[in-house]
């Protein structure tokens, strides 16, 4: 019988790790990236139990929420030290880090086609929350705009690249909705009647 995913993750993961959280597969191989609590503090981690390999990529700080680009080759997580979240960017091949947004961004995602990243943003102006888009590389944001929720929205693109998809939760059921980035009216994905959610993804295909 093959192992279930948190099997496959116990089997490898840091001894003195009382929880994995946020576990994400590597396009190529089978390679899992993921963050290991250990006391107060949660590090990035790289593995694959098959070859018995594990490799920290984080250390100092609460780093959670990995996101891998599509070729692999660029990390994003969101990292937590002295009450300020901060984005920051990793280079896998050579561990070359950068901030993206210092202190007002948290739980950022890679476009599809690698070249921009979306997140949640503190704006401080209005004391809100917002959706912030602005490329990878680096440089002034291309859309701004708000959304319902807080800095733990869960935040994905939608395969197309047009739009950012978020859950909206009214009256203890939750749908997912699509944010176009035009700034065009969102519209609802979903119509579910009942539960709540609490993450969501798309398939590969």
């Amino acid at each position: 019988t093959a192992p279930t995913p948190a099997q496959w993750l116990q089997s490898f993961w840091p001894k003195n790790a009382r929880a994995v959280l946020n576990p994400i597969a590597a396009p190529a191989g089978q390679d899992a990236i993921f963050a290991a609590v250990v006391g107060d503090q949660a590090q990035l981690w790289q593995g694959n139990p098959e070859s018995n390999s594990l490799q920290q990529l984080t250390d100092g700080q609460v780093t959670l929420y990995p996101q891998l680009s599509s070729d692999g080759a660029t990390l994003l997580y969101s990292r937590l030290a002295n009450g300020r979240a901060t984005l920051v960017k990793r280079n896998l091949a050579n561990g070359e880090t950068s901030v993206l947004i210092d202190g007002r961004a948290w739980g950022g995602i890679i476009s599809p086609d690698n070249r921009q990243v979306a997140c949640n943003f503190f704006d401080s102006a209005s004391g809100a929350w917002k959706l912030l888009v602005f490329p990878l590389a680096g440089g002034a944001a291309t859309a701004t705009i708000n959304l319902p929720g807080p800095a733990q929205r869960v935040l994905r693109w939608v395969p197309d690249g047009t739009g950012i998809a978020y859950p909206v939760t009214q009256r203890g059921v939750t749908n997912i909705w699509k944010q176009p980035l035009d700034g065009s009216a969102p519209s609802a994905l979903t119509s579910f009647t009942k539960h709540r959610l609490y993450n969501f993804a798309w398939s590969p295909d």
